[in-house]
């Protein structure tokens, strides 16, 4: 059972929220993955919830992860 989604929106707040202080400690660190952050930053992947979510169950119990994350992960 599928019970939440992360919208793009949402996603990118979180970026927004977690890579500040990150760029604050580090900077090289982080401009070492800046193009792969600018990737999941542009990769708007609302489209495909409608898709995930057809493959979960609608009873049982609620899955553990968002589907949209996971998929962000392994394009990352």
């Amino acid at each position: 059972m599928l019970t939440f989604c992360h919208s793009h929106e949402e996603y990118q707040l979180f970026l927004k929220i977690q890579l500040t202080p990150l760029y604050r400690a580090d900077s090289n660190r982080l401009l070492s993955f800046s193009q792969s952050s600018a990737a999941l930053w542009l990769l708007n992947l609302d489209p495909a919830i409608l898709y995930l979510c057809e493959h979960y169950s609608s009873i049982g119990r609620p899955a553990d992860f968002d589907p949209v994350d996971l998929l962000r992960f392994l394009i990352l």
